[in-house]
């Protein structure tokens, strides 16, 4: 069963980043750094979080975490390359 705080997660990670992507194209900002890789891989985390009820629960999950595991690394390497 879904549980709402997930979804709620998710829908708001996704309104979030959509408002980032316009943000980053106003200003003419590289898309292609490291942090906002970590950005996307929060987001993919929030979305593995809701799928992992329907299939694979075990491999699911693991894989989330390990996404919320290289989001931390990309912001340390963005935070070490002083690209914000």
């Amino acid at each position: 069963m879904i549980q709402i705080g997930e979804l709620i997660d998710l829908i708001t990670s996704v309104v979030l980043t959509l408002y980032l992507i316009k943000l980053i194209k106003d200003t003419r900002t590289n898309t292609k750094s490291f942090w906002f890789l970590g950005i996307l891989l929060i987001l993919l985390s929030k979305f593995l979080s809701v799928i992992e009820v329907f299939f694979i629960p075990v491999t699911i999950n693991l894989v989330e975490h390990f996404s919320f595991m290289l989001a931390s690394i990309m912001f340390a390497i963005s935070v070490y390359q002083k690209e914000l």
